[in-house]
């Protein structure tokens, strides 16, 4: 049994993984230790789908959390009863089913053959319209169920673990709202869009709702960010999916530059798309994975070129180019538009990125927003 220090500092551990979500192996392998289990999963289940899109698991064969997650949790009855009877907190198998039901379950033949697994204890820590998120303690068949001080102890553990799902959730919402380009959201040059790892539209600005409700070459919806014509679109969503994939880690692109064109004859929508590194997360279900900047030529201005050079210690030539740069105009059009060539706006960018330490377009954008160049007057 742990004493009275080694709880108080399993409980502190709790409420830092709230903030950290890369220490919550850490502290499920202390509460399995805590609670004499074998494994535990902390799990966020999906109202929607009934998977498990997010989860974080100790003790379980990594191979077998993937297959519980994406299949078996549609056949999981401790799910379904947990689902079915929202008012309890503290959920085991006792409370819906007997050894002899057990014995004939095809889902407690597929725990066993995980090494011995058969019973559980579960709390429910978080509860809103989208997720149910459980903590479940799995136990082995040799070891019995859970007797009644320990499922006192385990629910006292419960209220911290809750506690600690809601500060994470939090978290995850102020970053969402603050974090991916921060205070660029709000800047009414630019249409910026945050797609999550779907393709769907996570957050937008006003100017970019501007823009979507206009349809005039662009529109948004349930499907993400679309162009009007079949043609634009495909190019479109190309850049979408690989900057998408960059942002999840598992491709290499990044993303890049297309004009639409506008029905209305209006000179055509320069659109910059570029990956967002996701940020660990256990409770978002939504995480903003890219992001699109939509400028329209016909009401974009310019940053001003001298408090470029001011701030940042740029030339008349880098200023030029991060002004048009912040556009989101690709390098070859900010060239012509300069009327250099392209190796020279090029070799001009890259003396930008140096002296404002960024390495990309998209983090040019942010930084050049937030800065005293994107407040000036008649911006």
């Amino acid at each position: 049994m742990q004493s009275q220090d080694d709880l108080l500092d399993l409980v502190g551990r709790i409420y830092d993984a709230a903030i950290d979500p890369s220490l919550w192996p850490d502290v499920l392998s202390a509460l399995c230790d805590a609670t004499g289990s074998a494994g535990v999963n902390f799990m966020i289940v999906d109202k929607a789908s009934g998977l498990i899109p997010r989860s974080v698991s100790v003790g379980i064969p990594s191979d077998r959390v993937d297959e519980y997650n994406y299949h078996v949790v549609k056949f999981d009855p401790r799910v379904k009863y947990g689902f079915e009877n929202p008012q309890k907190k503290i959920i085991y198998d006792y409370q819906f089913t007997n050894e002899s039901e057990m014995d004939r379950s095809e889902y407690y033949n597929w725990l066993n053959m995980l090494g011995g697994f058969r019973y559980f204890l579960a709390a429910r820590v978080l509860e809103n319209q989208d997720v149910t998120a459980f903590v479940s303690l799995q136990r082995l068949a040799r070891d019995g169920h859970a007797d009644q001080p320990a499922i006192d102890r385990f629910q006292r553990l419960a209220s911290h673990l809750s506690r600690a799902a809601e500060i994470g959730l939090r978290f995850d919402d102020l970053h969402l709202r603050t974090g991916a380009l921060g205070d660029a959201m709000d800047s009414p040059r630019f249409g910026i869009i945050l797609l999550d790892e779907q393709g769907a539209v996570l957050q937008a600005n006003r100017a970019a709702d501007e823009v979507i409700a206009a349809s005039d070459g662009l529109r948004g919806g349930l499907d993400g960010v679309r162009a009007v014509r079949p043609h634009d679109d495909a190019a479109l969503q190309r850049l979408i999916g690989e900057a998408i994939r960059t942002g999840l880690g598992i491709g290499l692109g990044a993303g890049g530059a297309i004009a639409i064109p506008r029905p209305s004859g209006k000179r055509p929508y320069q659109v910059m798309v570029s990956p967002l590194p996701v940020r660990e997360s256990l409770f978002a279900l939504r995480r903003p994975a890219a992001v699109v900047f939509v400028t329209d030529p016909e009401h974009a201005d310019e940053l001003p070129e001298a408090t470029l050079r001011r701030l940042f210690g740029l030339s008349k030539r880098e200023a030029a180019v991060a002004a048009l740069m912040a556009t989101g105009m690709t390098i070859e059009r900010a060239a012509d538009a300069l009327g250099v060539t392209r190796n020279t706006a090029r070799n001009a960018l890259q003396s930008v990125y140096r002296k404002t330490g960024t390495r990309r377009q998209s983090e040019l954008v942010r930084l050049l927003l937030r800065s005293p160049a994107g407040l000036a007057p008649g911006t």
